[in-house]
Parts: structure tokens; sequence; C-alpha cells
């Protein structure tokens, strides 16, 4: 088999099962080979270099279905231990992003002044939206951590696992560009009892926009919140990889609850060292904004390769 073949198949081995592979991928990859290996031994570099491309992204669509086929088997057939394993996990999803929730909310309302008239009730619930990607960012790292510590990692497991932190990314990514804004503006306006004009973390992505070209004056700072929304809508994503390369690593399973306490603590403290920074230095602001991001996808990958040498 041709080294790109090789490459491919391990690719498809992380994510298919048996069946999937047998149908699938190993024919897409055997004719890829096929006019790979003829145009070759007809001399025609250029064409085979063509070959060797439209093949490859053929059998990327064919590993893209057949992770969907894979995944859509995960939910539909799961086995005993699966469901051990995900039904743990939602537990501990729950209960570590409720207590983050009742962490931040506390930590903001303690600021309140107690002279406002308005029901404290009504000032929790508009809390509640900002608080959410930090909160699920925890509650998902927990959950990898705790309901995988006595687990050995399966393709279906860590399949359905990133598919999970997948769509908590992109719910955290609706809540904090629409929202957001408008929880953030409904709590100002209930303290102060009146309209007031909307500031940074009141605005749209697409007002954000807007203000950054024509406000030259303050074009960093809000460049700087236009990112870290993207940035932060990430978190759940990131940390769940990072979890998974953690369960691989890390084989004293007493201290999981305290390794995933370390480990959103320290995301926490870089995001806002990142906040500072993006202030008072002159880095740019994308990397910036990404690198409490960068620095858990680059450890999560330092692990994996440690992990597969070792």
């Amino acid at each position: 088999m041709s080294l790109p073949g090789l490459r491919l198949r391990a690719l498809a081995a992380c994510f298919c099962g048996a069946r999937t592979m047998e149908r699938l991928v190993d024919p897409a990859i055997a004719d890829l080979q096929a006019d790979y290996g003829d145009a070759r031994r007809r001399g025609a570099i250029w064409s085979a270099r063509r070959v060797l491309l439209v093949g490859r992204l053929a059998v990327i669509k064919v590993l893209t279905l057949a992770a969907v086929i894979e995944l859509g088997d995960v939910v539909r057939y799961p086995t005993a231990t699966e469901c051990a394993i995900y039904w743990r996990a939602l537990r501990a999803f729950m209960t570590a992003s409720i207590v983050a929730t009742m962490i931040f909310i506390a930590q903001n309302h303690t600021h309140l002044d107690l002279t406002v008239k308005a029901p404290r009730t009504l000032f929790v619930l508009y809390l509640l939206p900002a608080t959410l990607p930090l909160s699920v960012a925890a509650g998902v790292t927990f959950a990898v951590l705790w309901a995988l510590r006595t687990e050995r990692l399966t393709a279906r497991i860590v399949g359905a696992m990133l598919a999970v932190a997948l769509l908590c990314s992109v719910a955290m990514f609706v809540d904090v560009a629409w929202v957001v804004p408008e929880s953030n503006q409904a709590y100002r306006e209930l303290w102060a009892g009146k309209p007031v004009a909307r500031g940074d973390h009141e605005m749209s992505l697409s007002e954000l926009r807007r203000q950054i070209a024509l406000r030259p004056d303050k074009k960093r700072r809000l460049a700087l919140t236009y990112h870290q929304r993207w940035s932060i809508s990430a978190a759940p994503l990131v940390l769940t990889t990072l979890g998974l390369a953690m369960v691989r690593f890390h084989c004293r399973k007493r201290t999981t609850l305290l390794l995933a306490g370390g480990i959103c603590l320290t995301y926490w403290m870089m995001l806002f060292a990142a906040t500072d920074a993006g202030i008072w230095t002159m880095m740019p602001v994308p990397i910036v904004a990404w690198s409490p991001n960068i620095a858990s996808a680059l450890l999560a990958s330092g692990l994996a390769w440690r992990t597969r040498n070792t």
C-alpha cells in the first residue's frame, strides 16, 4: 500500500468501525491507489498529482460520510458500557455546570447595589446567559474526565464526546453572539432604572464590526471583545479535546476532580490574562483573544504525542 493510502487508512481507522472500513473506506482508497499508480507508471507526473489531490478529496468526503454513519450507530445502538458512560458524563456535566453558574452569579451578585428596588430574580436571569459559556466549558471538562476516568477510550466514545462538544460550542456561539448582548443591556437598564447607551459587551457582532471601522480610538478594545466572543464559544470543544488527551495520559484516577478543576481554573486565569494583555500590550488582538484556546490545543497535542510514543 502506498504511503498516502496508509495515512488515509490510519486516519479512517480512528473514527470508523470494521464494517464501515470494508464497505466505504477501503474501496475509495483502493481506487485512489490504482489511479495514482497507473499515472505514475505512464510517467504523467502532473496527472498523478491531480489524481492524488482529487482522490484525497474523495476519500475525505467518504470519511465524513463514514463518521456521520458511525455517530448515528452510536446514538441508535449504544452498548451497555457506553450507556453507563454517557449517563455518568451527563450527571457530571449538569453538576459542574450548575455549580459553576452559581459561583459566577454569586460573584457578580455581590456587587449589586442593595438600594436597587428591582426584583433580584430578574438580575439573576439577566446574568445567566453571560455565565453559560464558561459554565458549559467547565461542565464538559468534568464530564469527560469523570465519566472516562476508569474506561478505555474507543473511537465511538471519542466521536460521541467530540460531537456533543461541537454542539455545545455552536450553542454557545449563538448565546454570545445574540443572547448575551440583549441580556447585558437589560441588566444595565434594570440597574439604572432608565434606558442607557450600549457598551462594548452589549453590541452584536455586526455592531462591533461596524464600530471597529468607525471608532479608530477604540478599535483595539472593540476588536478584543469581538474575537473573544468567537474564542469563548469554542471553549467547550477545545477543553473536551484536552480532557480526552488527559484521560489517556493521566493514570491517578483519585485526583480526577482536582485535575478537572485545575484545567478550568487555569483556562479562566488565561482568559483574564488575555483580556489584560489585549488592552495593555501591542500584541495582535486575534492571537491574544485566542491564546487560551491555542495553549489548551498545544497541551492536548503534546499529551497525545507523548502518550502515543509511550
